[in-house]
């Protein structure tokens, strides 16, 4: 029985930021700008473990110790300090020597930004409202992945189901068929979902993979309760072909976005979508390659947000170029 272990030494991340904002009228008469001074700072240790009960069957633990700290430069707003404890464990088994099973239990926070604690902002017709009484974020929840490896293909598959605590998200305040005012609030969510991931290897020189997620988020409390998380898809995947002749290469792949809500209320639908997209190389010399490559290559109009106007993503974009390995 063998055992690992080891320690990250604390460290500390401190940021500031001056945020000015002014409004302007109909008229475009701008309002006096109004300055607000903040500080964060994170001081944190992450502990590592590892304990080889076996061949076949190992343990993984550890934690992360955090203390964060927020402050606005005034003197009549005293410092917020939270300590965070957020521990993991894992449990690896080899079932024979090309299948393993892995069990986890992961934790997780998020505190707000300064952005999203003091920071107002408008995207086309929608107003969404900072606010300083914002709560950290909580995650926590098991994750189950399975690994098959054989001599032409991989494949991988992951379950997980986590919960929330204090999820942020922009609450509808109001909505007109011109206007949205929105504020920055927390909730309590859950995501029950799977990863699928398959590569096949029909040569040295070609291969396919694809990659699936399947995510069913929603709400767990007070009147978005059952309402689907915004901008989270159900379904999503790629498909990817890859293939290599000499100095040349070639990559194909399509992406597939599922049908989303851009708001909380889910009332703003975004439409699937596709996009398509591909690369050529040439190698000229072991150091120096030649390409070209294509985004969104069937020109796609793709959802991006509804304020409640509609927007979409970038049309098809071409660039080439040269790239030099040192």
């Amino acid at each position: 029985m063998v055992g690992r272990q080891r320690a990250r030494p604390a460290r500390g991340a401190a940021r500031r930021a001056n945020l000015d904002e002014a409004s302007f009228s109909l008229t475009g008469v701008q309002s006096a700008i109004t300055r607000t001074r903040a500080r964060q700072r994170g001081d944190g240790a992450v502990f590592q473990g590892r304990l080889d009960l076996s061949p076949r069957v190992t343990v993984d633990a550890g934690a992360r110790i955090d203390r964060w700290t927020l402050s606005k430069l005034d003197p009549a707003d005293p410092a917020s300090h939270l300590t965070f404890f957020e521990p993991r464990d894992g449990f690896s088994f080899r079932v024979s020597g090309d299948r393993t099973l892995r069990v986890s239990w992961l934790t997780g926070f998020r505190t707000p930004t300064m952005n999203e604690l003091y920071r107002s902002f408008r995207v086309g017709n929608t107003t969404t409202q900072a606010n300083i009484n914002l709560k950290p974020e909580k995650s926590s929840g098991p994750e189950v992945a399975f690994t098959l490896q054989r001599e032409r293909w991989t494949g991988r598959a992951i379950l997980y189901a986590t919960r929330l605590d204090g999820a942020i998200y922009n609450r509808t305040l109001s909505s007109t068929g011109t206007t949205i005012v929105r504020e920055r609030a927390n909730g309590d969510a859950r995501a029950i979902g799977s990863e699928l991931e398959l590569e096949w290897r029909a040569s040295r020189g070609f291969g396919v993979t694809t990659a699936w997620a399947v995510n069913d988020s929603s709400f767990t409390s007070g009147e978005l309760s059952g309402k689907r998380i915004p901008q989270v898809p159900r379904v999503g995947g790629s498909v990817g072909v890859r293939a290599t002749v000499r100095a040349l290469s070639a990559t194909v792949n399509v992406r597939v976005i599922g049908a989303q809500f851009d708001d909380d209320r889910n009332d703003f639908k975004l439409k699937s979508g596709s996009l398509v997209d591909g690369r050529v190389g040439w190698r000229w010399s072991h150091r120096v390659e030649l390409f070209g490559a294509v985004e969104n290559a069937l020109d796609q109009e793709v959802d991006t947000g509804k304020t409640p106007i509609r927007t979409i993503g970038a049309p098809r974009m071409a660039r080439a170029g040269v790239t030099v390995r040192f």
